[in-house]
């Protein structure tokens, strides 16, 4: 049986003027194209990383990569 891989996909950040959001956005396609090799995909929150630029440790996004052990990403 192959291995099934959790990969880990960065998404885009939409702003919605209407709604004063900033939202992370995915195709649904990538999604159903990692699913479609038998993976798991899962969507990496944009809140997760301090965009700071005197801050190069990010906790919050270690933790979580820790805590969720993503095999591999697609950026």
């Amino acid at each position: 049986m192959p291995k099934i891989y959790k990969i880990g996909i960065t998404q885009r950040v939409d702003i919605i003027d209407k709604y004063h959001e900033s939202r992370d956005a995915l195709d649904q396609r990538l999604i159903n194209w990692v699913r479609s090799s038998g993976n798991i995909p899962i969507p990496i929150p944009n809140s997760l990383v301090s965009i700071s630029p005197n801050n190069q440790l990010q906790p919050d996004l270690e933790l979580w990569l820790k805590n969720v052990n993503i095999d591999t990403f697609i950026l």
